[in-house]
């Protein structure tokens, strides 16, 4: 394996292990936040679930996400790898 190789595997895995990390560790926070603040989707007759989901579970994904993104970008420039023109639209929401 090349060393720009090795480098942007370094950079990808920095990215995964961050935002595996990160969701590991949000999730449950985000699920008690929504339970203290009863922040549910409540079940009616249209929806398949019976007992009160959470509503904010996004916020954890999301949040997991940017910083994976964010930690694989920093990976990138410390590593002096060039960061690809696929990547802008990705940078410019986070």
């Amino acid at each position: 394996m090349a060393t720009s190789e090795a480098s942007l595997t370094v950079a990808l895995v920095a990215a995964v292990v961050v935002a595996c990390t990160t969701n590991g560790v949000l999730t449950p926070l985000v699920t008690r936040l929504a339970h203290r603040f009863k922040w549910y989707d409540i079940p009616d007759s249209r929806k398949l679930h019976t007992g009160l989901i959470p509503r904010i579970g996004g916020l954890a994904i999301f949040l997991s996400f940017a910083l994976g993104i964010s930690a694989g970008t920093a990976a990138m420039t410390l590593l002096d790898i060039p960061l690809p023109e696929a990547l802008s639209p990705l940078l410019a929401a986070t």
